[in-house]
């Protein structure tokens, strides 16, 4: 089933910062700007000036290497691009895509219709499928960590991608609520917690899509 028509999503990280003398570098990344910090981690945005990109630098006390050189090639996963260590944090640096955290996207639009929803769905479900196992997913989500790219494609962080409690205050999930939360929220605009399976009409397919990958998130759903 092809997606439905969005509106482009507006790019929230590509415009080109002006050089100072003395910003600070992550190798070959030059600091622009926090976008949030706490005393353990941090969440940077950073400029490569030989590309002409912006990256996110994540900034953790753990010096544990999560594996991230060993990144799957997963399209919901940020690409990551390389890491050391600075000032006593460890440092990853990863592509910043365009488009927008989930929330604010969402609070941009509204709710939206099935075809588009069920291809975010489609998206975190490839997404849980494929990372049980892996180091770089966080254990309990926020919504947070989830952004929508300018192709209308879900994202999922490793880390929060906006301050957290920016917008309406959700704390961290379990995995097997994120899709029940994420479709109310496509489907009806507000965000319920405990989950259930949003009250819209659908066709019957579509219905039993739903309900499947809401009550049984960690089985694979039939593609409606």
């Amino acid at each position: 089933m092809p997606s439905e028509s969005h509106p482009q999503t507006r790019d929230e990280t590509q415009e080109i910062p002006r050089r100072q003398t003395g910003d600070p570098r992550f190798g070959p990344y030059r600091l622009v700007r926090d976008v949030w910090r706490t005393e353990r981690e941090a969440l940077l945005v950073a400029f490569d000036d030989l590309l002409g990109r912006r990256v996110w630098i994540h900034e953790s006390i753990e010096d544990v290497d999560p594996g991230l050189g060993e990144h799957p090639s997963r399209p919901t996963r940020l690409r990551w691009l390389q890491g050391g260590r600075r000032g006593g944090f460890r440092w990853d640096a990863f592509e910043a895509p365009s488009g927008a955290p989930l929330l604010r996207y969402l609070a941009r639009r509204g709710p939206i219709g099935w075809s588009e929803t069920r291809e975010l769905l489609l998206d975190l479900l490839t997404e849980m499928e494929g990372a049980a196992a892996s180091p770089c997913r966080p254990e309990r989500p926020s919504l947070e960590h989830f952004w929508v790219d300018g192709h209308g494609q879900l994202k999922v962080a490793p880390f929060a991608t906006t301050g957290m409690g920016e917008g309406e205050p959700v704390g961290p999930l379990d995995w097997s609520a994120v899709p029940g939360v994420i479709a109310t929220l496509c489907l009806e605009g507000r965000i319920a917690i405990p989950t259930s399976v949003p009250r819209v009409p659908l066709p019957g397919r579509a219905w039993q899509f739903l309900v499947k990958l809401c009550r049984e998130p960690l089985h694979r759903a039939a593609r409606a």
